[in-house]
């Protein structure tokens, strides 16, 4: 059995989780597998320059990740997934459990101190890889994770964080009360709306695009970083 393919960045190579018997399973990498045999492995991705694959893989009961077949985590975790690297390659990020019911992000196999018991979803990074944000999730309410740190507030739902070209600041759409507003680095919170789009920011980062709905309109505007961070 295969599933999960997943190109690199060339196009050139797949990867894909293979079960070799009943209960063995492993990557392959065009048809080639690794020579390494787990419990149970997750989608693989691979390193930015085209040339490895990491995957996250259960051997003796625990959770780690592996490059090419060998360990390269040291870090043994009750679940490992969704692993991300950096833009550049040079950082990578996972949602880790170091034990059961508990999530948290670690990076570069070092797990942040905060644990929450609902649910993390995937890291993204800050375009120049110094920064990792994701989502959190704790007593059924929702908000946004920096290096580590949430956000004070929390709400009723919340979306992908959207980095700023120079990292510094982050967006994200959230819902309270049946409306739609953006929050900005967690503090300052936009008008609310019908319906909203993920924010986009300009190049330099000086502008952002919001798209929403209200009074049954479709509207689109662009306005400076200012007036949402300031």
């Amino acid at each position: 059995d295969t599933w999960s393919p997943v190109f690199s960045p060339d196009g050139l190579k797949v990867a894909t989780e293979i079960r070799t018997g009943i209960c063995d399973y492993s990557i392959a990498v065009n048809g080639e597998a690794w020579s390494s045999v787990f419990g149970c492995t997750w989608e693989p991705v691979f390193h930015p320059d085209g040339e490895s694959v990491i995957a996250p893989v259960r051997k003796d009961g625990v959770w780690t990740l592996y490059k090419d077949g060998r360990p390269l985590w040291n870090g043994k975790y009750n679940q490992v997934w969704h692993q991300v690297f950096s833009p550049d390659g040079s950082r990578l990020a996972a949602i880790v459990s170091p034990s059961f019911g508990h999530w948290t992000i670690a990076v570069d196999d070092v797990p942040w101190k905060r644990i929450w018991k609902d649910m993390v979803l995937k890291p993204v990074f800050s375009p120049d890889g110094k920064h990792v944000a994701a989502i959190v999730k704790e007593n059924n309410r929702w908000s946004i994770a920096l290096d580590g740190k949430p956000w004070a507030k929390d709400y009723e739902m919340i979306w992908d964080p959207v980095f700023s070209p120079d990292g510094i600041h982050i967006l994200a759409k959230a819902e309270k009360n049946g409306r739609f507003f953006i929050v900005a680095d967690g503090l300052k919170e936009s008008k609310a709306y019908e319906q909203l789009w993920q924010p986009v920011f300009s190049p330099d980062g000086q502008q952002v695009l919001l798209r929403y709905v209200e009074d049954g309109k479709y509207c689109r505007e662009v306005v400076s970083v200012g007036t949402l961070v300031g």
